[in-house]
């Protein structure tokens, strides 16, 4: 039984940069959630034995998914989340907008990528630049005039212009209660997606040697999740992973060998974020938000699949194995921040050699700002980086 001085411990910590805290910004999302379709707000932290508020929104017109996620350390932060999800999809699902129709080269030469392949699902079968394409002028970042972007990256409507050789997902999109913040938050996804994407592809070794010595993080929450996750009979392994702006990248993967179903097993979650604390906190918040995610499974893109454990299969592991004894894990104290606030970002991925940063604002519902953010050059979840500075 939780005693009292257990139940009143902060599961987590605030994030800093928000510009309104979730209980402020509830009421305004609420509203957007209802232009957006939400139908219901379900609560899903039960479900699990863990206890990290998870909720979900509802939303049975979407045309990319119907169901979003939240979860934070309270109710507020879970259901500020799912809102905020759902009014980022409905956003990106409805866009509108003129462009030019036309081939890759026929774009003014200062307002085009370099590499159409930037743009694909797949680097190695890049959309054809001799055939014409519908673009979007999108502002761009660094020198305040015009890139374009394909209008199928940035619209999240998968009821049309499906299979498409863009990159068709919901990568790089931001809400919050300014532009600004919504475009920061847009590209610490970009920057993630992009430094686990090729973090994954160095093997296996070299992502063990990124293995998070635990006894090196001194939060009173992270002990005390710890404790819970052991009490539990969940392994917790933390891996720090190289970006290419030096911001903090955190993966955490929950193991839980008494889960049949192989998705529980190897529950994963990654964040990016300025402050190491937050990005360590939103890391192991997302892993446990997937398990609850499985569980209730409600979102309509789970598979039966996903529920099967194939036959014969032995010990399965999301990123990497236990380390083995003697080999040098990270000392989380030497984790350094990284830069705040959009100019800083900006100058951090200008300096890496990615100086085409692109941002869109979808929308501007009930006060809040949804944007779409890309960047030429990084890699997502199916697509490798390019050489920076190409």
């Amino acid at each position: 039984m939780t005693d009292r001085s257990e139940a009143a411990r902060p599961l987590g910590p605030a994030d800093p940069l928000r510009v309104a805290s979730a209980r402020d910004l509830l009421p305004s999302a609420g509203r957007a959630g209802g232009w957006a379709g939400v139908s219901r707000l379900a609560e899903l932290t039960r479900l699990d034995r863990l206890g990290l508020p998870v909720w979900q929104a509802v939303r049975p017109m979407g045309r990319a998914l119907s169901v979003h996620q939240g979860k934070g350390a309270t109710d507020d932060d879970a259901r500020l989340g799912a809102l905020l999800e759902a009014v980022e999809s409905h956003a990106a699902e409805s866009y509108q907008a003129e462009g030019p129709i036309c081939r890759l080269h026929e774009l003014p030469a200062r307002e085009r990528a370099a590499d159409i392949g930037d743009f694909a699902a797949d680097r190695n079968r890049p959309p054809p630049a001799d055939q014409p394409h519908r673009w979007v002028a999108a502002r761009d970042l660094r020198s305040g005039g015009t890139l374009h972007l394909p209008f199928d990256l940035v619209s999240l409507d998968l009821t049309r212009a499906v299979p498409s050789p863009f990159d068709r997902a919901s990568n790089g999109i931001g809400a919050g209660g300014s532009v600004e913040e919504a475009a920061t938050v847009a590209l610490q996804e970009l920057i993630e997606r992009d430094a686990v994407t090729e973090w994954q592809a160095q093997g296996l070794v070299p992502r063990m040697r990124s293995t998070i010595d635990p006894e090196t993080i001194t939060y009173g929450w992270f002990g005390a999740w710890r404790q819970r996750l052991s009490d539990a009979a969940v392994a917790a392994r933390f891996y720090r992973v190289p970006s290419l702006t030096g911001a903090p990248v955190v993966v955490c993967e929950l193991g839980d060998l008494g889960k049949s179903a192989a998705a529980l097993r190897t529950a994963n979650g990654r964040a990016c974020h300025p402050d190491p604390e937050i990005a360590l906190f939103k890391a192991l918040a997302e892993a446990m938000q997937g398990r609850a995610t499985y569980i209730a499974g409600s979102r309509d893109d789970l598979l039966p699949s996903d529920y099967q454990v194939p036959a014969g299969e032995g010990i399965r592991v999301a990123f990497g194995l236990p380390p083995p004894p003697g080999m040098a894990l990270v000392d989380w104290a030497e984790t350094r921040p990284g830069p705040r606030g959009l100019e800083g970002i900006v100058g951090a991925l200008t300096a890496a050699g990615c100086d085409r940063i692109a941002l869109v604002e979808l929308a501007r519902p009930e006060g809040l700002a949804v944007v779409r953010a890309f960047v030429c050059g990084l890699a997502s979840i199916r697509r490798r980086r390019r050489t920076v500075g190409r």
